[in-house]
């Protein structure tokens, strides 16, 4: 799986006055390619690294691969009441929640119960029974979530 970001750098010269670099580091289980123009080396390094360490930032944040990020902390507290998150964490799931709806539910960040059983079956190599599904299924479900940005 790819993860693509094309920034233009154009920093007071023309188009013509540019190269395109490329660059490749693995972040949030996937390779992410950075593709962009730039007048020098210096300029695409720099610009490429300020969006690695974006990346890094919010994976720290949103990660649900480690047990320390912000994102799977909410998680652990779920259903014990309120919760206040990072703007950043808040921006995430305002985001997830717009994406939820025009996927008609097709996309849930809370499907965690489900990517978790079906993490465990690929490296056991043991489909999940019907009812570790459903059970997975009723953990799970934006409906059970309220977004409050300015609680």
């Amino acid at each position: 799986m790819y993860a693509a970001i094309i920034a233009y750098l154009t920093i007071g010269s023309s188009p013509l006055n540019v190269s395109r670099y490329d660059f490749t580091q693995a972040h949030m289980g996937v390779r992410v390619d950075i593709s962009l123009y730039a007048p020098d080396r210096a300029a695409a390094e720099r610009a490429a690294q300020a969006a690695f360490d974006e990346i890094s930032r919010i994976e720290v944040i949103a990660s649900d691969y480690r047990p320390d990020s912000e994102a799977m902390r909410l998680c652990d507290r779920a259903g014990q009441g309120p919760v206040r998150v990072s703007p950043t964490l808040m921006n995430l799931l305002l985001r997830s929640e717009q994406f939820h709806y025009h996927s008609g539910g097709l996309f849930d960040v809370t499907a965690g119960p489900l990517v978790r059983l079906w993490r465990e079956s690929r490296r056991t190599g043991v489909l999940p029974t019907h009812e570790a599904v459903q059970g997975a299924r009723r953990n799970a479900g934006m409906g059970a979530v309220i977004i409050e940005p300015a609680a």
